[in-house]
């Protein structure tokens, strides 16, 4: 995985040289990039709502730009590297599928394939959720992110019950995220230009977070 994020991080380096160069950081048996202004290339690729672990379907079919390299890094986050052409690398969780997948999210998410062989593996419950368009919570490090995840599925077509959503608020109850790196930490990945924003408002003015105050800042970013 070390190797996976320094070869991209060189590559968007050399493609980009007036922007800050992302960092890599190997701590707590996590593999991480930092970069300032949330790894952001250009206007034109980030506009669109590109959240860890879930792309938008249309980035897959789009051409490539004149003069732009296919597969090229067009964003960086401390969770994951995401590609021109609809691929997303996800660095937060490695290890086999069944170790990958208990820390993710929803039931729906966790079908699989391994290149060295060919294999596919089609879990049943997965299977189930995408017939019937469910979001069946199953667990994450991150209950605060997939709560704001559940509205992109949403649009997608998929429902999700009320128990669902207490499944995700016991979770975040365990939480405390008046400590600003916990908090940052839950929202790497969705919204991120303007949590971003939020994060660095807070920073900047080393102010405590309280429900008040992070009302105030978030009013004024979204």
């Amino acid at each position: 995985m070390e190797a996976v994020a320094e070869y991209y991080i060189d590559q968007f380096i050399a493609e980009n040289p007036d922007k800050p160069e992302p960092e890599l950081k190997v701590e707590d048996d996590r593999v991480k990039i930092y970069i300032k202004s949330a790894g952001v290339v250009d206007a034109a690729d980030s506009e669109r709502d590109v959240e860890d672990e879930e792309l938008d379907n249309d980035l897959a079919d789009e051409e490539v730009p004149e003069g732009k390299k296919k597969y090229r890094p067009i964003y960086l986050s401390s969770n994951a590297i995401t590609l021109a052409n609809g691929i997303q690398i996800v660095i937060r969780f490695y290890g086999s599928p069944d170790e990958i997948h208990e820390n993710y999210d929803f039931t729906h998410c966790t079908n699989w394939w391994t290149s060295k062989d060919n294999h596919i593996e089609l879990r049943k419950e997965a299977l189930e959720c995408l017939l019937t368009r469910e979001l069946r919570y199953q667990g994450s490090k991150y209950p605060l992110c997939s709560i704001i995840r559940t509205r992109k599925f949403i649009k997608r077509g998929f429902t999700i019950n009320a128990g669902q959503y207490v499944k995700m608020a016991m979770q975040l109850n365990e939480l405390e995220l008046t400590d600003i790196d916990i908090l940052e930490d839950q929202l790497t990945g969705v919204d991120t230009a303007y949590f971003y924003q939020m994060i660095e408002s807070i920073r900047t003015y080393n102010s405590p977070i309280t429900p008040d105050y992070l009302s105030t800042i978030i009013d004024r970013i979204f």
